[in-house]
């Protein structure tokens, strides 16, 4: 009988072989979270040391934190993994992790270990956001369960319910960092799949407001809870798939972890995803295109999730004039949208509009109204390009106070692109 080691090696190259042949596309994250989720299992389940801990009434619980916690694993991503107990650690702990974590190493993977107390993890996130981000992602493995939700509950009572607000101001915070070192991955070349903006990172914070905020428990709540509409979720879950799948195929290609999708591999992951030549325009140009039209929309969900739920925008709507806003827009929820898609046919120039509207209004567009100027762009002809009404707006948004705003807005749904080519 093979051991767990090596039963988690075969599965695990078995698993590559497959992505390699393309077999196994945005579900690779879970079937490989589930492959290290049973080595853990049957080695606890083998362990001495561990059912000698259990008979002396001295329970403890397996506990998967950050992405292996939201079942997020990548091929060459560190396996985050805490043995918990209740008070104090019994000396016996150590022949415990040797148990479970010394064949890990000897395989090769990349380990985040630790064994500690509940009170332990509460101390550690009061002090440390980025400890916290990772407890919010705890999930259950093996071992005592009791255990596990005395965690849960305390962790939400005494640290995330009172430093939510903290907690918020962190993550944007944060998010400045990001966007100085990692850029936006929206439209940079050699974008950063993990922490660029537009990565993976913002849909990681967008559940981190989500468990602080609304208790969310589950990915799919966004959309039980109300905080995103079922075409938003899915849409959302479609592009999520798609960096990861990426990201997967760069880390095999690699053969180690790496976020910056650079130009040496780029040809190679579009011909894997299926990307051909088609006329003048190029396999790795499409596949950039709609890495970054994904992106883009990534990069516009979290902030308009975050405009609708956390940001006091609802007072954003009073106090404006009737005059302000002509009748074929609308604001809800301090963003700026279409009262119909029929208003963008019956006159084009609306899409240059809605935008100047949007910096002097200081309001963002709405998620639809991004989705119908996206639609719409081939209404951006010679004709609209040269229209002296198109032409003043544009003027007119260059020389407002939020025209860097309003342009990146511009650029993040392709408008910018379509009016100067």
């Amino acid at each position: 009988m093979t051991s767990p080691a090596e039963e988690l090696k075969k599965s695990r190259m078995d698993l590559i072989s497959l992505l390699s042949g393309g077999e196994v596309s945005d579900a690779f994250p879970d079937t490989y979270t589930e492959i290290v989720d049973h080595y853990f299992r049957r080695t606890l389940q083998e362990s001495p040391s561990g059912q000698r801990l259990f008979r002396e009434k001295k329970p403890f619980a397996l506990v998967a934190v950050g992405g292996y916690g939201r079942r997020d694993l990548c091929l060459h991503s560190d396996i985050d993994v805490i043995i918990l107990f209740n008070s104090r650690i019994p000396s016996s702990a150590k022949e415990l992790a040797e148990d479970i974590f010394y064949p890990l190493w000897d395989a090769g993977l990349d380990l985040g270990h630790g064994i500690r107390s509940v009170k332990d993890c509460l101390a550690l996130c009061k002090d440390d956001f980025e400890v916290l981000t990772s407890m919010m992602d705890a999930r259950f493995i093996c071992g005592d369960s009791p255990l596990y939700l005395s965690l849960l509950h305390t962790l939400r009572k005494k640290v995330v319910s009172k430093r939510a607000g903290a907690f918020s101001r962190w993550l944007e915070e944060r998010d400045q960092v990001r966007k100085v070192v990692f850029g936006d991955a929206s439209y940079l070349l050699e974008p950063d799949l993990k922490e660029g903006i537009g990565g993976l990172r913002d849909y990681h914070c967008m559940l981190w407001l989500a468990k602080a905020f609304f208790d969310l428990t589950a990915p799919r709540d966004l959309e039980y809870m109300g905080k995103l509409s079922h075409n938003e979720y899915q849409e959302l879950k479609a592009n999520i798939g798609l960096v990861s799948l990426v990201r997967n195929h760069l880390h095999r290609i690699c053969g180690r972890k790496k976020d910056r999708l650079t130009f040496e591999y780029q040809e190679e992951i579009a011909r894997i995803l299926g990307f051909r030549h088609q006329g003048r325009h190029l396999a790795v140009e499409q596949f950039l295109g709609r890495l970054h039209t994904v992106m883009a929309s990534i990069k516009s969900l979290r902030r308009s999730f975050v405009l609708a739920h956390l940001s006091g925008a609802r007072d954003r709507n009073r106090g404006l004039p009737p005059e302000a806003l002509p009748e074929v827009f609308q604001l809800s929820q301090g963003e700026i949208g279409f009262t119909s898609p029929e208003a963008i046919l019956s006159d084009p120039l609306l899409l240059m509009e809605i935008f100047e509207l949007s910096g002097r209004l200081g309001s963002p567009l709405s998620l639809e109204a991004k989705r119908l100027t996206r639609d719409f762009l081939h209404l951006v002809d010679e004709t609209f390009m040269g229209s002296r009404r198109a032409i003043k707006g544009f003027l007119r948004i260059m020389d407002s106070e939020k025209a860097f705003e309003t342009l990146d807005q511009m650029l993040e749904v392709g408008f910018l692109g379509a009016f100067i080519p």
